[in-house]
């Protein structure tokens, strides 16, 4: 193929002439057709200021109306309403909204809730528990004017053999109780040791010699001679129902037996006497026991 200049097709002659045949039969119609034209111009049928108009009112947004088909109506019959209407409400949403403002309103106001007291509705009780403390002070207060009063009731002297003479308890003493005064003379360590061997010399001469520290010094309750006071009496065990306790009262220290647990009537009240040296033990062996 060669290569070259491409220069312009001459126009068919068939083409050209049916063109021409085309133009001269379009002619000016002079009359009036029973129907409109579909070439014609909206111009040829409303006169300028009722299109002003109408195009006025179709501008207007259908929102500000009560509908869109009244204002097609005023077109001169041009455009036909349809059979399927539309129409909006526009006082829905202001019922709706007055509805809902209607059962906000018939709904009862909030009540403020107050925490109450558990007094407004109960009466006050004041508790009759007592604590430790006090409890102790009441305990040793009761102590102090048992040991002034030289109190000894529910004690009983009874017999026993292989021991002699013995305190039984005439009633039932709680642990803790007060329950005798080991009453006697109280005197030094010095003094103590010289009327023990005094007293060892006789055979018939028992030990009723008691020795304890209190702050700091020993001291020694002598209750060798005979007296009316039953605690002196209260005989040895190593498994007692009774324990010692030092109390200040009256201006001295004072031995008292405290209950070490629940006794009850008819048992026989003993405690520990702690002296377990050889020379005690040689000279009195129950002690051991």
């Amino acid at each position: 193929m060669a290569r070259g200049r491409r220069t312009k097709a001459a126009p068919c002659t068939r083409n050209g002439e049916n063109r021409l045949k085309r133009r001269n039969l379009k002619t000016e119609f002079q009359g009036k057709l029973s129907h409109t034209s579909p070439n014609g111009k909206i111009t040829s049928y409303f006169e300028g200021g009722e299109k002003e108009a109408e195009l006025s009112l179709l501008r207007l947004s259908p929102r500000k109306h009560a509908s869109t088909a009244s204002i097609l109506q005023q077109t001169n019959g041009f455009i036909t309403t349809s059979p399927h209407r539309i129409e909006i409400k526009t006082e829905a949403l202001p019922e709706e909204k007055l509805e809902r403002a209607q059962t906000n309103v018939d709904k009862p106001p909030l009540v403020e809730c107050k925490t109450g007291k558990l007094t407004d509705y109960f009466p006050v009780r004041r508790s009759e528990r007592k604590t430790k403390k006090t409890v102790l002070e009441e305990r040793q207060k009761n102590i102090e004017e048992a040991v002034l009063s030289k109190r000894e009731d529910g004690l009983e002297v009874h017999m026993f053999p292989g021991k002699g003479r013995g305190i039984v308890a005439k009633r039932n003493f709680l642990r803790g109780d007060f329950v005798v005064e080991y009453a006697g003379e109280l005197i030094s360590l010095e003094e103590a040791k010289i009327r023990e061997a005094i007293y060892s010399q006789d055979q018939n001469t028992g030990c009723y010699m008691y020795y304890f520290m209190y702050k700091n010094t020993q001291f020694c309750v002598d209750a060798t001679i005979e007296s009316s006071r039953l605690g002196r009496l209260v005989n040895h065990s190593r498994n007692g129902n009774l324990v010692t306790k030092t109390i200040y009262v009256g201006g001295k220290p004072r031995l008292v037996l405290i209950a070490k647990e629940d006794i009850k009537v008819g048992d026989e009240l003993t405690y520990d006497y702690g002296d377990r040296s050889k020379e005690s033990l040689k000279y009195h062996p129950w002690l051991a026991l």
